[in-house]
C-alpha cells in the first residue's frame, strides 16, 4: 500500500479511515509524524506508523468507531472513540471494544494532565491490602472455570459462573490478600490468561500480577 511506503498526511489518513478525526487529535497527528514518548508509560504513535497500527491490530474491524493511538508500553493499547473523543485502553490481544476500559473523557485533556493510566505501581501497593479478583477475559473452556473455583477457593456454582462470561470484564471474589490474590491467579493464568487484579477502593485500577517488595 502506498501509505504505509510513505509517510501518510492527515488527509490521507481519513481518506483511509473513510472517517473524520476529532479535531484536537486532527491537529496532534499534524504535528508528529514519528512516536512520541507521552509519559513514563504512554507512548503515542504518529502518522507514519498509524495505518501500520490499525491494520496489526484490525482495529476497524474488532473496535469498529475507535481507532488505536497509542500504548502503554505492555499488552495494552490505546483506542480513541471518533464518536466522543474519549480514550479508553483495551488488551492488544483481543481488542474487543466491549472490553475497553476507559481513561479519560477528552484527549486534550489527558494529554495535558500527562496521559494518566490507571494503574498502580507494584511497590506502592501492600502486599497484605485486600483486592479484587477479576474475570478479565472469556475463559477457553469450561475447564478453566473449575480451576477458578480451585484455586480462588470460591463457592460460586458452575453454572453461575459461565453465566459472568456475559459480563467479562467482572469481580470473582474480594476476600484475598494481594499476594494471595497473585498466587491464586498465576495457577490459573498459567494455563489459561483470563484473571486479573484490581484495588478494592477503586475498581478501576488494575493491580500488577507480580508483587515487589
Amino acid at each position: 500500500m502506498e501509505y504505509l511506503r510513505l509517510i501518510p498526511t492527515v488527509d490521507d489518513i481519513e481518506s483511509w479511515l473513510d472517517a473524520a478525526l476529532p479535531h484536537f487529535y486532527r491537529q496532534f497527528l499534524n504535528d508528529h509524524a514519528d512516536e512520541l514518548i507521552a509519559s513514563e508509560l504512554v507512548l503515542l504513535y504518529g502518522r507514519s506508523s498509524f495505518i501500520e497500527r490499525k491494520d496489526t491490530y484490525e482495529t476497524r474491524q474488532y473496535c469498529p468507531g475507535f481507532v488505536t493511538i497509542g500504548n502503554d508500553s505492555g499488552d495494552m493499547e490505546l483506542i480513541l472513540s471518533l464518536t466522543d473523543g474519549s480514550v479508553s485502553m483495551v488488551d492488544g490481544g483481543t481488542m474487543r471494544a466491549e472490553d475497553a476500559e476507559r481513561v479519560a473523557d477528552d484527549l486534550r485533556t489527558w494529554i495535558e494532565n500527562d496521559c494518566h493510566l490507571p494503574i498502580a505501581e507494584a511497590t506502592a501497593f501492600p502486599a497484605t491490602e485486600h483486592v479484587i479478583v477479576y474475570l478479565e477475559n472469556i475463559p477457553s473452556s469450561l475447564k478453566t472455570l473449575l480451576l477458578i473455583k480451585q484455586h480462588l477457593g470460591i463457592d460460586t456454582p458452575l453454572g453461575e459462573l459461565k453465566t459472568l462470561i456475559d459480563t467479562v470484564p467482572c469481580s470473582l471474589t474480594s476476600d484475598l490478600t494481594y499476594m494471595q490474590a497473585i498466587k491464586r491467579c498465576a495457577k490459573v493464568n498459567v494455563i489459561d490468561d483470563c484473571l486479573g487484579i484490581r484495588m478494592r477502593s477503586d475498581n478501576a485500577i488494575r493491580l500488577p500480577l507480580d508483587w515487589q517488595g
